[in-house]
């Protein structure tokens, strides 16, 4: 069986192993909309409604990959990849298993299947699809350097290229009280989605000041929350 995609995120490099069961891991929020359905119509318009003070654009191309999924894994798991670079430049390489339910036990001390020297990272990703509603996923994940997949997945697992590219430019923006990442991506169909999203610990206080900082601004701008994780929307060929 083969699957599309993968979702993009920043973690941070925060200690996960004696806290993961208990709820407490690192997480990433993320509130993403179309621009044709409402909300601020770029990355910049953005970074305004929410007044924050923005950082230098960075530009990315990022592929998203079919993946011969491992006998081994988890019910409810699959693997997921990715190539993410800038224009011209060798790409980065990430591998991501990930699942609806808290990582079970067989991940528990999963190692990273690339060649090279690779971060390992796990994580949940919190979607906001409403101001009280979310979408969780969790995963365990690595990303090799200036690699391809190709050049970097195990003997017996292949990766095939989607065969289009998502165009994404990246702002850092912060205030006093917050620190955030805004994307704006060019999909393949002409489409172009806003993400915000913060790092933060999978917890309530966290949870409530992204809603309360990022949300409910962005719901007043009209900006209609998407229930498609970027993998499926940058998938679509």
């Amino acid at each position: 069986m083969r699957v599309l995609g993968f979702v993009m995120s920043a973690v941070a490099a925060a200690s996960w192993s004696g806290c993961w069961a208990a709820g407490a891991g690192p997480a990433e929020y993320a509130f993403r909309w179309d621009t044709t359905q409402g909300g601020p119509s770029s990355a910049a318009e953005a970074v305004a409604a929410l007044q924050l003070q923005p950082g230098k654009a960075k530009r990315y191309d990022v592929m998203y990959f079919e993946v011969v999924q491992p006998a081994s894994l988890p019910a409810g798991y699959t693997v997921l990849g990715r190539e993410r670079g800038t224009p011209g430049s060798k790409p980065d390489a990430t591998y991501k298993v990930r699942g609806p339910e808290p990582i079970p036990p067989e991940l528990q001390s999963w190692k990273c299947p690339l060649a090279g020297r690779s971060e390992s990272k796990r994580e949940v990703d919190v979607g906001f699809v409403g101001l009280a509603q979310v979408n969780r996923s969790f995963s365990v994940s690595c990303t090799v350097d200036k690699a391809t997949l190709k050049a970097t997945l195990p003997a017996g697992s292949s990766a095939t290229p989607m065969g289009c590219t998502s165009a994404v430019q990246r702002t850092k923006a912060s205030s006093s009280t917050l620190d955030v990442k805004v994307e704006q991506w060019s999909l393949p169909q002409g489409r172009v989605v806003i993400e915000v999203s913060m790092v933060g610990i999978d917890s309530k206080v966290d949870l409530e000041r992204f809603r309360d900082k990022v949300v409910k601004p962005l719901l007043d701008r009209k900006a209609t929350p998407l229930g498609g994780s970027k993998t499926e929307l940058g998938s679509d060929c």
